[in-house]
């Protein structure tokens, strides 16, 4: 793979080169910051020993991978299992808690398991996991509920963490 290196600097009329370069903006506040839209065949960025690729994929969206690519897999809830208990009490790993997903390489979902696809699930069939989920993935609360829908998506924690990006229950960006 071939790489070209571009080099840009501004002189200012000062004789010193600009910190920051702008484009379509004449108070720059980032290294390059463009104002407008910025047409590419392919975006490579680097930091450290990481490589990350962004491209325009055949929906005509943009598609991102990073480090060493992803790998197919599928998450799995369990539909049966151990209720957990909301204080005290502590389960042993070794039981099944039912609401708990898992990272699953096969083709299918394990008895007591299902995939995380955001399919609706009867209330009336499914009481014990409806009491973990209730309607946070969707469903009407009375007769159905979903499942989250995990297909293409990397869970993240819920809460407000020290850097202040918060996520929200449920939340899907």
């Amino acid at each position: 793979m071939e790489k070209i290196i571009i080099f840009l600097s501004l002189l200012c009329s000062n004789g010193t080169f600009a910190q920051n370069i702008g484009i379509g903006t004449g108070a720059p506040t980032e290294k390059l910051e463009v104002n407008g839209n910025v047409k590419a065949g392919g975006l490579f960025i680097t930091q450290g020993n990481q490589h990350d690729i962004a491209k325009k994929g055949s929906s005509g969206l943009l598609e991102f991978s990073k480090g060493n690519k992803g790998i197919g897999m599928s998450y799995i809830i369990a539909t049966g299992g151990i209720f957990p208990p909301q204080s005290g009490g502590t389960p042993a790993y070794s039981n099944t808690i039912i609401g708990e997903i898992r990272l699953f390489a096969g083709s299918f979902a394990p008895l007591g398991f299902m995939f995380c696809h955001g399919q609706l699930l009867s209330l009336n069939n499914n009481l014990s996991l409806f009491s973990v989920l209730g309607t946070t993935y969707g469903g009407n609360g009375t007769t159905h509920f979903a499942l989250p829908d995990l297909r293409g998506a990397v869970p993240v924690g819920f809460g407000a963490p020290a850097t202040g990006a918060s996520w929200l229950r449920g939340e899907v960006n």
